[in-house]
């Protein structure tokens, strides 16, 4: 499994809108089998990259070239707030 998510990461970093990448392979983190990852991507910011949704078509179409491991992505946003 680790294998395969190297693969993935690697895949992923060379996508030139992705900043960063954290994962972990196994049990834990509300994951319970060990055949179970999760990928964290960090995006550059919305002026240095195309539309979310066009980013992750990108990355799912490198992706499934890769077999023996899929990725699920969904778009979330970090939430900011201030503090007066």
């Amino acid at each position: 499994m680790a294998e395969r998510q190297q693969a993935m990461l690697d895949a992923v970093m060379r996508d030139p809108a992705v900043a960063s990448i954290g994962s972990a392979v196994g049990a834990g983190g509300g994951t319970s089998t060990v055949n179970d990852g999760r990928v964290f991507i960090q995006l550059k910011s919305a002026d240095e990259r195309d539309p979310i949704d066009k980013v992750i078509g990108r990355l799912r179409t490198n992706l499934a070239k890769i077999q023996g491991i899929t990725l699920y992505m969904q778009p979330a946003q970090d939430i900011r707030s201030a503090r007066d």
